[in-house]
């Protein structure tokens, strides 16, 4: 699904720069003022969490290819490792570079404000990839958005439906004491995952009163292998009946330090893992 959605982001992007006239967005009324007629590329730039972990490249081969069949296109990668600072300054390093758009993977609401911003004063064309900013818990930032002659909007799935799908998987096949590692607190895509993670538990344990099923509060590994091990060895010594683990997401390093923790425990086919991303 992911993809899908990154030719489509890539494609969408392409087509609003190339516009000669009309919106190139829905939140905006402004045509391109940096391409098509200018005889060159099309520069855009991507703030990236990673264009080198196993989910990055992954995104970057699909933005690649999708640029590359769109013809004249150039694209510039700016990793950013999901670091605040690191993001809004990416954005800024962008626009100076003479992107005429930016594609944002992976930003918290926070960090839109500022993206924004800096798209808007530099007439540089802004779209999201994987998150969406919260109406409900930022609307001055979605009213900013919405606002701005440049955000073009953003492209990403449903994730309170992705984590309850992910845990009904888990009950269906049995497991009732599931452990929640995730990557990084205050992430717009992990808490509505933990949303649907919560609204699969409550509906089963509803209907299903003698056979209850909890799940931990998350405890945060960030994206390393080693912090995911010694997350996925923590839960392990604390609760001994766990069953199941979730690794919200974050890439592959995340996932492979927990797979690893638990062969090393010999506990490979007693706890179920699942997970978003890889």
């Amino acid at each position: 699904m992911k993809r899908f959605l990154a030719g489509i982001l890539a494609a969408a992007m392409v087509l609003s720069l190339g516009a000669c006239s009309g919106k190139p967005g829905a939140n905006s009324g402004a045509a391109s003022t940096g391409a098509g007629g200018s005889g060159g590329p099309i520069k855009i730039g991507v703030s990236i969490w990673s264009s080198t972990d196993v989910l990055g490249s992954q995104c970057k081969t699909v933005l690649d290819q999708a640029a590359k069949a769109l013809g004249d296109v150039q694209l510039q990668y700016v990793d950013q490792g999901h670091v605040s600072e690191k993001v809004t300054a990416s954005v800024e390093t962008l626009a100076a570079a003479g992107c005429k758009g930016i594609i944002i993977c992976n930003s918290a609401d926070s960090e839109m404000a500022s993206a924004i911003n800096t798209c808007d004063q530099n007439g540089v064309y802004l779209a999201q990839f994987f998150r969406i900013i919260s109406k409900d818990k930022s609307p001055q930032i979605y009213a900013q958005a919405q606002k701005s002659k440049y955000f073009l909007g953003a492209v990403h799935e449903d994730e309170v439906v992705n984590g309850y799908n992910l845990v009904n998987i888990l009950l269906n096949k049995g497991k009732r004491n599931i452990c929640l590692e995730a990557w990084t607190p205050g992430d717009a895509t992990f808490l509505q995952r933990w949303t649907g993670y919560k609204q699969a538990i409550t509906e089963w344990n509803q209907k299903n009163p003698n056979d209850k099923a909890t799940l931990t509060d998350p405890v945060y590994a960030n994206t390393s292998s080693e912090e995911g091990a010694k997350v996925a060895t923590s839960f392990m010594n604390s609760y001994p009946k766990m069953d199941a683990l979730i690794v919200a997401g974050g890439g592959g390093d995340p996932l492979v330090g927990p797979v690893g923790a638990i062969k090393n425990a010999g506990k490979t086919g007693k706890i179920a893992v699942v997970s978003t991303d890889f």
